[in-house]
């Protein structure tokens, strides 16, 4: 009951629901018209798409699933996919891995320029 409250709710703030199943095609979808970001790990190329690359720089800095849904306006379950993604592409287990083999490998600019400095 209480996930049919929410999903009413949200669908009066004008929010798109779209079920775990449906999500993961979009993705699909929408990846074959993102640019691919090439992060050389050993032998291996992994392309990660411009939104994958948005979420691992949200991950660096620190946001959890639900705050890096609020502030791409996706669901929390969506950002559940893309990482899920994320990892299968890097061949990490955790989103602090995938993380730091962005950083280490220092292909994408966009992720270390995001990352807090400690004062």
């Amino acid at each position: 009951m209480e996930d049919l409250a929410k999903t009413i709710t949200l669908v009066h703030e004008g929010k798109i629901i779209i079920s775990s199943p449906m999500s993961g095609t979009l993705l699909d979808h929408f990846s074959q018209f993102t640019q691919p970001y090439e992060v050389v790990e050993g032998e291996q190329v992994f392309n990660l798409s411009s939104r994958e690359i948005e979420i691992l720089s949200l991950v660096a800095k620190g946001a959890s699933n639900q705050e890096i849904a609020d502030s791409l306006f996706i669901t929390k379950n969506t950002v559940k996919v893309h990482m899920r993604r994320i990892m299968q592409k890097l061949s990490v287990h955790n989103r602090q891995r995938a993380v730091a083999l962005i950083m280490e490998k220092g292909m994408v600019p966009q992720v270390t320029n995001m990352v807090q400095q400690p004062h």
